[in-house]
């Protein structure tokens, strides 16, 4: 407990959205950013299950990293591919999990 956690939402556009466009449209300030992820090396899975279990899948992907020499950035997001909107069976919901990694002397796969 007491572990702080910065959460961002995002959705996947085809283009850019211009700073100018957002001022033209009055979003409020704060409200509505646009921002592009980075361009990282990244280890990624796929969780298939229940949300509960995605701690789970995030210590079985860093131990990955750990058993391939590769250490994990300070940023993950995660793909929700489908989940309560498309199916309501915990068992068929399927999450990506994207983790951002350096390598601490390991040779790219």
């Amino acid at each position: 407990m007491g572990d702080t956690v910065d959460v961002e939402v995002g959705f996947p556009l085809v283009d850019a959205v211009p700073a100018e466009r957002l001022r033209r449209e009055q979003v409020p300030e704060g409200r509505l950013v646009a921002d592009a992820l980075p361009a990282v090396r990244a280890a990624e899975t796929v969780h298939v299950g229940a949300y509960e279990d995605l701690g789970r899948a995030y210590d079985r992907l860093v131990a990955w990293l750990g058993r391939h020499g590769l250490e994990p950035l300070d940023q993950s997001w995660e793909l929700y591919e489908s989940g309560p909107s498309s199916d309501p069976d915990p068992a068929a919901w399927r999450t990506r999990l994207v983790m951002p990694v350096s390598a601490s002397g390991a040779a790219a796969p």
